[in-house]
């Protein structure tokens, strides 16, 4: 499996007592009309998920995936890793570190999870909008989305009652 961009790291459960979410999953999916397979590495901390496609190569196989693994792939700069029926394997230069791949209950079923996307959306810089959060003092925010592109986005603390209020510009989509 190739590594993902991005941190997926960040997403998995902090909470001992789901070990199933506090590591990633490596899906694939058994769709025999396909040549390719379509492969996802997916995390969840109960409140969030993330889905991040992925290359894996014909020994991968569906399963938990330890963070230590991707992490350990980053660190030494690896390309990929292998994740088989037994064990996660990173190698680079000659040296490999291995993990024994565990059964740790069962993943939720992501497909449901997932909505699909409606007609109508904003495009906002992510941190950007954290950042407005924590000026205002506040995790939680409301958003309220504006009538027509390229408009200002209210941004209201959820947990203050005082008016305290935000605003982030929208950012144009790259295609």
């Amino acid at each position: 499996m190739i590594i993902p961009e991005g941190k997926i790291e960040k997403l998995v459960c902090k909470d001992l007592s789901r070990p199933a979410l506090t590591e990633t999953y490596l899906k694939i999916s058994d769709d025999k009309r396909s040549s390719a397979p379509e492969a996802f590495l997916e995390a969840t901390n109960t409140f969030a998920l993330v889905r991040i496609p992925v290359d894996v190569d014909d020994a991968d196989t569906a399963g938990f995936v330890q963070i230590e693994a991707i992490l350990e792939a980053r660190k030494v700069k690896a390309v990929g890793l292998t994740a088989n029926d037994d064990i996660v394997r990173v190698e680079k230069g000659g040296r490999a570190v291995e993990w024994k791949r565990e059964d740790r209950g069962t993943w939720p079923k992501s497909d449901k999870q997932i909505p699909d996307p409606g007609e109508a959306y904003i495009c906002f810089d992510a941190a950007l909008m954290h950042d407005v959060a924590q000026a205002l003092g506040t995790k939680g925010v409301r958003v309220y989305f504006p009538e027509g592109p390229a408009k200002p986005i209210r941004v209201e603390a959820l947990d203050q009652t005082d008016n305290r209020v935000g605003v982030c510009m929208p950012v144009r989509e790259k295609k």
